[in-house]
C-alpha cells in the first residue's frame, strides 16, 4: 500500500469549508462532520466566525450571514488569483529551465 502525503489545511480552507457548509443552516455536529474537523476545532472556528458576524446562530443551527458570504467570495477570489500566479510561475520556470526539483515542488502546490 502506498503512503500518501497529507498536508494540513490552511485557515482560509477551514473558514471556506465552514461558511460553505452553513449556507443552509447546520448544527455544530453537522458542521464538524461535513468539514471533517474535530469538535475542538469546530467549536473554536464557529465561535470565532460568530464573533466576526460571519455566522449567526438561530435555534441551534448556524447560518452564513451576508458578511460571511462576502468573506466566502473574497476567499474564492483569492484562490483564483493564487492559482493564476502559480500558473504564471510555472510558465516562467519552464522558460528559464528550472531544475526538476523546483518544478516538482511547484506542481505539488497546485
Amino acid at each position: 500500500m502506498a503512503l500518501m502525503k497529507y498536508r494540513r489545511r490552511t485557515r482560509l480552507e477551514i473558514v471556506k469549508a465552514i461558511l460553505s457548509t452553513c449556507k443552509e443552516g447546520k448544527s455544530k455536529t453537522r458542521i464538524m462532520r461535513e468539514t471533517n474537523l474535530n469538535f475542538r476545532l469546530t467549536r473554536r472556528w464557529v465561535r470565532r466566525l460568530v464573533e466576526l458576524k460571519a455566522l449567526n446562530e438561530f435555534q441551534g443551527k448556524y447560518y452564513t450571514t451576508d458578511i460571511g458570504l462576502e468573506m466566502l467570495n473574497k476567499i474564492n477570489e483569492y484562490e483564483l488569483v493564487r492559482k493564476a500566479y502559480r500558473q504564471i510561475e510555472m510558465e516562467i520556470y519552464d522558460e528559464i529551465g528550472s531544475s526538476k526539483k523546483v518544478k516538482r515542488k511547484l506542481q505539488q502546490k497546485n
